[in-house]
């Protein structure tokens, strides 16, 4: 994952906003990284996809709790 001045726009602002969301969600950048464009597409899917599914779940757990009460 090495970007040269040559790079188009794209590659180079893709790789940032996967940077940013790897970032700010704070799952790590670990061992295994994207190599390719297609593989940060589905990285930054599958970070964003998930991060909404437990922020679901986490308030559909406090609704449940709360409905106990």
């Amino acid at each position: 994952m090495k970007l040269v001045k040559e790079d188009d726009f794209i590659k180079i602002y893709s790789y940032s906003l996967y940077w940013a969301i790897t970032t700010i969600v704070t799952v790590g950048y670990g061992d295994i990284y994207p190599i390719n464009q297609k593989e940060l597409y589905f990285g930054m899917l599958t970070i964003l996809f998930g991060t909404a599914i437990f922020g679901y779940s986490i308030n559909h757990i406090g609704s449940i709790i709360d409905n106990m009460y």
